[in-house]
């Protein structure tokens, strides 16, 4: 009984896991994407940041599960955002460090493409 207990407890408590919070999700038929936010990872400054993780799937079997995990900044004033890191999980959780492209890590306008919109209005809510 008390080992029931406390599985339930463990179940239950805040910290058994992490709160990802679906942002978008899209399909072009090839490939689906869906996309989370840790709202504990929001930090509130003039800059704010957030970590966001990006669950990709395709029907070939290689490329059957990935997820990348990025963290973004937004420039609410100026109504830009940018890359400032990601991370990349393949098969088996197995971590590698992709290269950030070039244009990501530069301020640029929050625009429909992959989902930047989606990321600054989570970010500049209420600014």
């Amino acid at each position: 009984m008390r080992v029931i207990l406390l599985l339930l407890m463990l179940m239950l408590s805040p910290l058994a896991g992490a709160e990802w919070r679906q942002l978008t999700e899209s399909d072009d038929g090839d490939v689906h994407m869906v996309s989370y936010y840790e709202p504990g990872s929001l930090i509130r400054s003039r800059k704010p940041k957030i970590s966001i993780m990006v669950i990709f799937s395709k029907s070939v079997p290689q490329f059957s599960w990935r997820a990348t995990k990025y963290l973004w900044e937004a420039n609410c004033f100026s109504k830009q955002i940018r890359l400032l890191g990601s991370v990349e999980f393949t098969h088996m959780g197995r971590e590698t460090i992709p290269p950030i492209e070039d244009p990501y890590i530069e301020w640029m306008p929050p625009d429909d493409v992959n989902g930047k919109i989606h990321v600054y209005n989570l970010l500049c809510r209420g600014s």
